[in-house]
């Protein structure tokens, strides 16, 4: 069996388990406890799983965050669809404000195109994909660097978005759920990401599938909250039905 499909059927006992062993793993598969160890090492690196002595465990049975780099090789597909729908929502002219999210990330190299836009971000990777894009104004809202999620937060960011005015907000939050909203795993972005919303006249949820359905450790807002959700074609019918009943506009990218 190759590493990837055997690295692929972990991923699966993973979801299923929510923990494994190496010891299990290398006889299960037949292999050294060694080529188990870097099998785990890898699906760390890409925010499927962390570490643990003797094995690892699942990042959606643990409030541990995987960090920014692995974000972003997870769920790529979804977030490419996503941030292409999200891109027709901006227009000539607006000024839109971009979280702290990987999702943003692949809508800012979609905005690169737009002419005569601003972009407000507090997310360097943002800030970066607009580097050499002289038709966009690009504003940093300053702050403190939040490490792990390489994001800038603080006071100075607070107050900053706090005397903002936009025309959409787009953001993303690492759960949804009807009867809990938006929550999240990371203190630290939940006041700027807060702030952001009240800031935009629209507030777009940038959101793959499997976000839905789950809750992280602290809430960031009601579903009301937002006005329009841009997900991918994996989401339930029965998912969406439910949120559009609460008048929220939901946009399935790539159908």
């Amino acid at each position: 069996m190759l590493a990837p499909e055997r690295q692929k059927k972990i991923v699966q006992l993973l979801r299923e388990a929510g923990t494994v062993y190496v010891s299990d793993l290398s006889q299960r598969f037949d292999v050294s406890e060694e080529t188990i160890r870097r099998d785990l090492d890898r699906l760390e690196r890409e925010g499927v799983a962390h570490r643990i002595h003797g094995g690892a465990i699942s990042f959606e049975h643990t409030r541990i965050e995987p960090s920014y780099r692995a974000k972003l090789h997870l769920n790529t597909e979804q977030k490419q669809t996503i941030a292409a729908e999200a891109a027709k929502m901006v227009e000539e002219g607006d000024t839109v404000i971009l979280d702290m999210s990987t999702t943003t990330v692949f809508l800012a190299k979609e905005l690169r195109r737009k002419r005569d836009i601003t972009v407000v971000t507090n997310f360097p990777l943002v800030i970066n994909e607009f580097a050499d894009a002289s038709n966009v104004t690009v504003v940093s809202t300053g702050g403190t660097l939040n490490r792990p999620g390489f994001c800038l937060v603080g006071h100075e960011t607070e107050e900053f978005v706090r005397g903002l005015h936009v025309d959409k907000t787009f953001l993303s939050t690492k759960a949804i759920s009807v009867e809990y909203g938006l929550t999240e795993g990371d203190l630290a972005n939940i006041a700027v990401k807060k702030l952001m919303i009240a800031a935009a006249k629209q507030v777009i949820l940038l959101a793959d599938s499997s976000k839905f359905g789950s809750v992280a450790f602290a809430q960031l807002a009601p579903l009301s909250a937002i006005d329009v959700i841009v997900t991918d074609d994996r989401i339930s019918p029965e998912q969406v039905t439910e949120i559009e009943e609460l008048g929220i506009k939901v946009i399935v990218a790539g159908t």
